[in-house]
């Protein structure tokens, strides 16, 4: 049987790591397949979410993280609701990327600073003309914005914004 070596404040710090401003709903240790497993739910202001992670080694087990398109605390209507799909980290040249990047979170704040309204859909990283660049979509009701950002500088390098009817 596995042994529970961590804590829930080991488990809540492993989330936080990845989500800074998640909020905890839930966390206790739960039974899955015959196999103990932390669960943690948790909200942002754009967000829900749940891990599962391994009381024994802190391994993430599973995420899931769901975007809220209008948030309206307490009630989430099922519909309006995006799974993101995990995507594994990219590998890219270690001379490329390094402590003088921003980060993703970084990334998301300059985007929403010039719509704080809107919800962002997809952020990744790419290189663009041997530089590293994050791009993104982001929606506010039928307002679509597409940016890219530069990832050494945090540059908006471009911002299209269409109309979708």
């Amino acid at each position: 049987s596995i042994k529970v070596a961590l804590t829930e404040q080991n488990v809540k710090d492993i989330v936080l790591k990845e989500i800074p401003q998640a909020q905890f709903i839930t966390t206790h240790l739960d039974r899955d397949d015959g196999l103990q497993k932390y669960k943690i739910s948790f909200y942002t202001s754009n967000t829900t979410g749940v891990y599962k992670i391994n009381p024994e080694n802190g391994m993430i087990l599973e995420r899931e993280i769901k975007f809220i398109e209008n948030p309206i605390i307490n009630q989430i209507p099922q519909n309006t609701v995006q799974n993101i799909v995990q995507i594994p980290s990219i590998q890219t040249p270690s001379a490329s990327i390094g402590s003088d990047m921003i980060s993703m979170e970084q990334a998301k704040q300059i985007a929403l600073s010039k719509a704080p309204n809107a919800i962002i859909w997809e952020i990744k990283i790419d290189t663009e003309d041997g530089r590293l660049i994050y791009e993104g979509e982001m929606k506010e009701g039928y307002i679509e914005y597409e940016f890219e950002i530069d990832a050494a500088t945090g540059v908006i390098l471009e911002w299209d914004i269409d109309i979708d009817d």
